[in-house]
């Protein structure tokens, strides 16, 4: 034994503590929900206390730290659509701690409609018809008598159609 009682021989059992490697989170993965919010989650590490989830906007940026949780998944909000996010994960237990990542995922972009059709009901109206963008919670229809514009807006709704009533006769 050296001096304080302590066995530091070759017949030492193994120290505990700062020096055992804590295991980091395996199975991060990051994933867009919407145009503003990402999902990160993790498998839990046993004898964690908790985790901290880090963001950044390059790989090799700054992370700044946006959740001390206890939970395996988070949700970052209020994000920029269609833009790309770093994420690690750190799982702590008192002085210990072990980071995983980086993991990316980029925010979803609003889509535009699709299948857009423009049908004659009458002599001076026109329904205009669309098959639903993801993600969209309502739409703007605009008008013009040609693709240069100028465009005025018609209406908007959150359907797939609408009337564009008290046209001209015989105008395109």
């Amino acid at each position: 034994f050296a001096e304080g009682g302590t066995n530091v021989g070759p017949e030492a059992g193994p120290v505990r503590g700062k020096t055992d490697k804590f295991p980091a989170p395996d199975g991060l993965y990051a994933q867009a929900l919407d145009m503003s919010t990402i999902e990160v989650g993790w498998n839990p590490v046993d004898g964690a206390e908790g985790y901290i989830v880090y963001r950044s906007e390059s790989r090799f940026g700054t992370y700044d730290p946006i959740a001390d949780i206890t939970d395996t998944s988070h949700e970052d909000p209020n994000l920029d659509p269609n833009t790309t996010y770093y994420y690690k994960v750190a799982a702590y237990s008192g002085d210990n701690s072990a980071t995983a990542g980086p993991v990316v995922a980029k925010t979803k972009n609003l889509e535009g409609p699709s299948n857009l059709k423009a049908i004659g009901e009458d002599y001076t109206s026109i329904r205009v018809s669309w098959d639903f963008a993801p993600i969209a919670d309502g739409y703007k229809v605009y008008r013009a008598d040609s693709a240069a514009g100028p465009y005025v807006e018609v209406g908007d709704t959150t359907g797939n159609n609408i009337l564009d009533p008290g046209l001209e006769t015989g105008r395109t």
